[in-house]
């Protein structure tokens, strides 16, 4: 297995959760480098206690601010590295994790990137119906499998792509941020190079199993607006991800409150994405 740097880019605003990840990572079994980059949106310092030796760590403490300013504020400070990664800072890692994702970048030639399944221990639950095996995504893919938490990016390719600090948590738009970063750097070489799926590694992340409507109705408006600010990276693709997801929305809504009787937010979800992607803005 070949060498290659990891730059982590975290950011939090809690750093009792955070503290799970910074425990994860002290115990990766991966010996060589790997360098965080800490974004501490509180006003106390993280103790980076039991730090091995092929660990470094920034910590940046700034004021309150959106992921995307966050990630961005981060990247200003990225030096070089092999791999670069954005993890929340309530997931966490398996301890062979790092080790793993190194091994796929040696093994596969030319990649722009590894995505990993995520799941959950403590609900015994795979995040979003993500499947158990391998593959290259393609360009219909990138749109629902990989997040943040569970990507890793050959960053040669990557290097100068900033977040648009339209999407995001704590932006006008609450979603979609690391899909318009993937998408723009693809773009940038044509797409001529593939995100490679493990299904079969996964990171840790709880799901959120009672999520709220405004929850839904935020984040499906927000992404709405990205499919269609996408559109200019691939024409057609983003408008049919878009009557996808719409309408299995929709049928979704009926066959539980209508068949089931069940109580379901998908007819939120529904207006919510229709009504951000044609929303009038002046993106």
């Amino acid at each position: 297995m070949s060498n290659f740097k990891f730059c982590l880019i975290c950011t939090s605003r809690d750093l009792e959760v955070f503290e799970r990840f910074w425990v994860s990572l002290i115990h990766q079994d991966y010996n060589y480098e790997i360098h965080l980059i800490f974004v501490n949106q509180t006003n106390s310092s993280f103790n980076f206690y039991s730090k091995p030796f092929n660990i470094s760590v920034e910590q940046h403490i700034i004021d309150p601010c959106g992921l995307s300013s966050a990630r961005n504020y981060a990247l200003k400070h990225v030096i070089d590295c092999d791999i670069i990664a954005f993890p929340d800072d309530d997931c966490w890692y398996d301890n062979s994790l790092l080790s793993s994702i190194a091994k796929n970048f040696s093994v596969l030639n030319n990649i722009a990137g590894v995505c990993t399944n995520i799941f959950d221990p403590i609900n015994n639950l795979q995040y979003g119906r993500r499947k158990v095996l391998k593959k290259n995504l393609n360009k219909f893919d990138l749109f629902h499998i990989p997040i943040s938490v569970s990507l890793f990016l050959n960053y040669s390719i990557f290097r100068d792509i900033k977040f648009d600090l339209n999407f995001g948590v704590g932006s006008s738009y609450g979603s979609g941020e690391e899909s318009l970063y993937i998408l723009e750097g693809l773009s940038n070489i044509n797409f001529s190079r593939k995100i490679f799926y493990n299904g079969l590694i996964s990171v840790y992340h709880e799901v959120d199993l009672n999520p709220s409507e405004n929850k839904v109705s935020k984040y499906s408006f927000g992404y709405g607006v990205f499919l269609r600010y996408s559109s200019r990276y691939l024409l057609v693709i983003p408008f049919l991800v878009f009557i996808y997801i719409f309408f299995r929305s929709l049928m979704g809504h009926f066959f539980k409150e209508i068949i089931l009787n069940e109580k379901s937010f998908l007819l939120s979800r529904a207006k919510s994405l229709f009504k951000g992607y044609f929303y009038e803005s002046s993106l």
